[in-house]
């Protein structure tokens, strides 16, 4: 397979400059056949790809309703234990197989981010120093003061 830019090569050497097939792959350093096959080709046309089977295309529907049952769980089927699932069920692949195909349709997991807009100090019930001075952090890590942040937010009106 050649490149584009190649065929382009070999188009303008045959119509533009007139030169023979034995100068042309001379010059471009490919082989005389190569160059006979392109040069009478009008237009380019890349290599088609093959759809290929895998190993893993008969148990893709068993994957996908592990992870879809077991999404919401506290703790989902890792890629390992759907290999394991799958081993038993008859598949002869490999996990590296398995891990790339649970990464490609589980879906993506998005740890929630609370801008403040207000102190970390006084919205926490921890001291400063135990604080570190962010104004962005994981919901998880503060322990708010609910009202104090809506009398913060809200301009001192209390709803």
């Amino acid at each position: 397979m050649i490149s584009y830019e190649t065929w382009c090569q070999i188009r303008d050497c045959r119509v533009r400059q007139h030169m023979t097939l034995a100068k042309i792959a001379e010059r471009l350093h490919l082989h005389f056949r190569t160059v006979a096959t392109w040069a009478v080709l009008s237009r380019y046309e890349a290599r088609k790809s093959v759809k290929r089977t895998s190993k893993l295309d008969p148990f893709k529907g068993l994957m996908g309703r592990l992870i879809d049952t077991h999404q919401h769980d506290t703790h989902p089927f890792t890629a390992m234990k759907i290999f394991q699932r799958l081993c038993k069920e008859g598949y002869l692949g490999g996990y590296t197989t398995v891990q790339n195909y649970v990464r490609l349709i589980r879906p993506k997991k998005h740890q929630i981010r609370l801008k403040l807009a207000f102190s970390t100090e006084e919205a926490t019930e921890s001291p400063l120093n135990e604080v570190p001075n962010r104004r962005e952090r994981p919901l998880k890590t503060y322990s708010l003061r609910i009202e104090y942040a809506i009398k913060q937010t809200l301009g001192g009106v209390n709803k």
